[in-house]
């Protein structure tokens, strides 16, 4: 029996424009929306694309992306 295995990785990165470290506090609430996010894109077909959020005033841009490989 032929039998097919692949494996899925999703990445993400976030960053600030000034490159000032991200802070501490809000990385629980940026994984949340990358999840969000990133689970709403794949739903629409997306391999990749942006994030973008705003925590107590402070701007965070990512990029995610979505890696399938045959094992």
């Amino acid at each position: 029996m032929q039998q097919l295995e692949r494996q899925i990785i999703i990445t993400y990165r976030w960053w600030k424009d000034d490159s000032t470290e991200l802070n501490e506090d809000h990385l629980e609430e940026l994984d949340i929306h990358a999840n969000e996010r990133i689970n709403e894109l794949i739903n629409d077909n997306y391999t990749s694309g942006e994030l973008n959020t705003t925590i107590d005033d402070i701007d965070y841009r990512g990029w995610w992306e979505k890696v399938i490989s045959t094992l």
